[in-house]
């Protein structure tokens, strides 16, 4: 079986009748030159050929919100009293003046406000940065930011009420034992996974036995 010939073996034998022994730099530099050639061609044919793989870059999660069972119970909450007071004007409306309505919704919202400023505070989201445990609340102006390094010690603490009602609340506790405390209702995953990363970066953690929201 007659053998075919590469491109480069057949340029290396149209190359050999030209080699001169008495001036053999000048056949190796066009020998030389040609395997560059051939090296450089392959090296494309090569890069050509190799599928890039991009694998999905997983980056781990840094904030976490509270259950979304415990805000749509918190939404309802705040829904109910305007669902009232909208009701009781619509069927005293016409024994009302417009002063009087008026002052009536004028009661209503001011109340309505109050009791939203007071239910706002447990809903408190938390996000991990590289430098500080923020804080965020729509009360807030301002998040709230811990540094890691003047954190000693966080805690999740379990609270009852004299009606018996449970609550959670996160205690972070800085280097000279100031206390701040913050509503907790995460759900259970969420919890876990705040815990595995809060774990990595303060040495003194207590779970306080939370299950999660409702748990």
């Amino acid at each position: 079986m007659k053998k075919h010939l590469t491109t480069l073996e057949e340029k290396a034998h149209e190359l050999w009748p030209t080699f001169d022994h008495q001036n053999p730099e000048a056949f190796w530099q066009k020998y030389e030159a040609l395997l560059d050639q051939h090296k450089t061609q392959e090296a494309k044919i090569s890069s050509t050929n190799q599928a890039t793989v991009i694998l999905p870059q997983i980056y781990p999660k840094t904030i976490f919100h509270p259950d979304a069972l415990y805000l749509l119970g918190k939404l309802l909450t705040l829904s109910f009293p305007l669902l009232f007071v909208w009701g009781g004007i619509h069927q005293a409306a016409d024994s009302l003046t417009i002063g009087q309505m008026t002052s009536v919704l004028l009661m209503s919202a001011i109340g309505w406000v109050i009791f939203t400023f007071f239910s706002a505070t447990s809903i408190c989201s938390f996000e991990l940065t590289e430098h500080h445990l923020v804080i965020r609340n729509a009360l807030f102006i301002v998040n709230k930011k811990v540094l890691w390094r003047r954190i000693q010690s966080i805690q999740v603490q379990k609270n009852n009420d004299p009606e018996g009602k449970t609550s959670y609340e996160l205690v972070i506790t800085d280097l000279i034992g100031f206390k701040q405390r913050f509503a907790y209702t995460l759900s259970a995953k969420n919890h876990q996974q705040l815990y595995q990363a809060l774990s990595k970066r303060v040495t003194q953690i207590d779970a306080g036995g939370y299950q999660g929201y409702l748990g």
